[in-house]
């Protein structure tokens, strides 16, 4: 009875102190109150770092004119410092612009800061270079996670705090970390984000927790003196569900902040699709019992450049380039039968947030004609470009200060092996191509738990091993760095020493310096039949056809080609894996293109293998596609 009385002061207290403009948990109804009237909300999730800039307020109009009367975003610690004390909130990342956007279409924001976020996304949104501190506990109270952390918040916080909505801002809700009561135990780690954000936020700000439905997630992801939400799909029991969650918190909304539309994706594993009907009937369920509820995902979008995640460890698989998510909006914007019944929904429970203007459901597409790719360069061909590191053992790409892509190992055979020898890397992260004196000799890969390869080699051979970085952990094995682990062995016996690095992190500036480099006459190479599966660059220059409303959103479909990653003028698509599936196509927003006449420029970057390596006689070819295929055969 204390509790629920101390809660209600704290409650008084905040209505007394902001009559106008006011967010806050009345505790002893269960309820929100906005400026000091019963509420609730259905929000969505859209991330904006997964939306091209140039679309955001489409994807925000179309979640509007959908009932929603909130959305809900991460924020991407490792998109905003992408290096310690170096911070970006321009284009697509700028935060503020979006949270802005929002408000104009006159929706609520929850924020969702971490620093932690999983979301899919590679090592769950913290920045790579925390790896690089020796023996950092993530997500505890060691001093060298928090110090980051803390330096962090103090950069960020104070930008989001005159967008709180006491202060006329969109924000509704500020979440603590994510899904912690999965993670950990750490009450001085999630205590000490309490009062940081405390401190940099005030205390009139409504402050959350979000874990999964059970005792166990619970126990431990929930916050003193912070409001407790839940997350849960369709075909969950709502009334076990509302349950298990006032048994942690005796008073307040009950809030769903996770209410799946679909599922995440990885490559060679089936697409994930939750059917309609089920959907809106659990759907149904939470409001009829008053709950407020987020949409995950709402809108999806895509993971451009190489912030896809992995996931499961010893079982690691990695994840798609699209996050579609089976999501109400699709990939591309456009509007599917689980928008069109969710809002029909919606109207029977907050009618007043449903906005009849008419929105268009799809939006045009373009096809263009084949595009003809050339080849430019092997990855050997581009070594000179690249910076590298002289070491005794294998660095990983966190030792060798590197965020992404690919890093290229090379050694010299010092002894002479047994024929075949077998060349072991037990601590692969995540997938390598092996070549013996620059010809291709395997490829060794986490994901199938290939770790062993039978090679032909002397004394005196080269070996190279360009190992591919496919996403880190967004969940569990977050920790885990990339490249190669521990060390590289010749017949369990011959440990191999004295590596040459190179980094290769195909950043879009870096990139597009080599490829510039490798255009000019005198550095042209040619293709030759030694290069058989040698991962190498082909390019094109393209113009697209005089119509009038191109460009277009389209899809990039690669038949013929093995894996690989897309740049066009500069923006990086993401990773392509046709033959692996179920994602066939790779998205290309319109903003992306040059308007004709003007030139747009394509590269790939192929691991595999190219037509090319098929009939180096015949056209190699890509194509830009209307129809978008994320739901195709896959590999198993």
């Amino acid at each position: 009875m204390l509790t629920k009385c101390l809660l209600l002061l704290v409650f008084v207290t905040a209505v007394a102190c902001f009559p106008n403009g006011t967010f806050t948990v009345d505790y002893k109804n269960n309820q929100f109150l906005k400026n000091g009237q019963p509420f609730r909300y259905v929000s969505g999730s859209i991330h904006y770092f997964r939306v091209p800039q140039p679309y955001w307020q489409d994807r925000l109009h179309k979640m509007r004119l959908g009932g929603l009367n909130a959305i809900q975003t991460y924020v991407e610690w490792s998109s905003h410092e992408p290096s310690p004390g170096h911070y970006d909130f321009e284009g697509q990342n700028n935060l503020v612009e979006f949270i802005n956007l929002a408000q104009k279409e006159d929706l609520l924001v929850i924020l969702r800061v971490g620093p932690y976020i999983c979301a899919e996304r590679d090592m769950g949104g913290f920045p790579y270079w925390l790896l690089r501190t020796p023996n950092i506990k993530l997500r505890t109270s060691d001093p060298n996670y928090l110090t980051p952390v803390d330096r962090w918040l103090e950069i960020l916080l104070p930008k989001i705090r005159p967008l709180l909505y006491e202060n006329g801002g969109p924000i509704i809700m500020v979440q603590i970390e994510n899904e912690y009561g999965s993670y950990g135990c750490d009450l001085n780690y999630t205590s000490h984000l309490r009062d940081k954000f405390r401190e940099m936020l005030g205390h009139q700000v409504v402050l959350f927790t979000t874990d999964g439905n059970g005792d166990g997630y619970l126990r431990c992801g929930r916050i003193p003196d912070v409001l407790t939400t839940i997350d849960f799909g369709s075909g969950t029991n709502v009334t076990e569900a509302k349950a298990i969650l006032y048994r942690h918190q005796e008073f307040g909304p009950f809030v769903n902040s996770e209410y799946y539309s679909g599922w995440l994706d990885y490559w060679q594993s089936p697409f994930v699709q939750v059917a309609v009907n089920p959907f809106i009937q659990t759907l149904q369920q939470l409001l009829d019992h008053n709950a407020s509820v987020n949409i995950y995902m709402y809108h999806g979008g895509t993971n451009f450049d190489f912030k896809a995640s992995g996931n499961g460890g010893n079982n690691y698989q990695p994840t798609l380039t699209s996050y579609d998510y089976d999501a109400p909006i699709n990939e591309a914007g456009d509007l599917t039968d689980k928008y069109y019944a969710i809002q029909k929904l919606i109207k029977q429970y907050l009618p007043d947030t449903i906005d009849d203007r008419n929105v268009k459901n799809v939006s045009s597409k373009m096809s263009l004609p084949p595009v003809n790719m050339t080849f430019l360069a092997t990855i050997f061909d581009m070594l000179p470009w690249f910076v590298k590191i002289h070491s005794k053992y294998p660095l990983t790409f966190e030792q060798a200060n590197q965020a992404y892509g690919f890093i290229l190992y090379q050694t010299n055979i010092t002894f002479q092996p047994t024929n075949p020898a077998v060349l072991a890397i037990p601590g692969l992260r995540d997938r390598a191509h092996v070549f013996v004196d620059r010809r291709f000799a395997g490829i060794l890969s986490r994901t199938q738990k290939y770790f062993d390869l039978s090679i032909l080699t002397h004394n005196g051979s080269e070996l190279s091993i360009l190992v591919e970085n496919q996403g880190r952990c967004s969940f569990s094995c977050f920790s885990e760095q990339r490249g190669i682990i521990g060390n590289v062995t010749i017949n369990k016996k011959h440990l191999l020493v004295n590596w040459t690095i190179y980094r290769i992190p195909f950043q879009e500036h870096s990139f597009t310096e080599i490829i510039t480099q490798l255009s000019q006459p005198k550095t042209k190479f040619r293709f030759a039949s030694s290069h058989y599966r040698i991962p190498s660059i082909y390019y094109a220059n393209f113009t697209l056809p005089n119509v009038p409303e191109y460009p277009l959103d389209t899809f990039l479909r690669t038949d013929g080609w093995g894996k690989g990653i897309a740049v066009l003028n500069g923006h990086n698509l993401g990773r392509y894996w046709p033959v692996a599936g179920p994602q066939i196509t790779i998205y290309a927003p319109g903003p992306y293109f040059n308007e004709a006449p003007d030139s747009n420029q394509l590269f790939v970057f192929e691991l595999d293998e190219s037509p090319y390596w098929n009939d180096p006689n015949n056209s190699c070819q890509v194509q830009f596609v209307k129809q978008h295929i994320v739901n195709g055969a896959y590999a198993h």
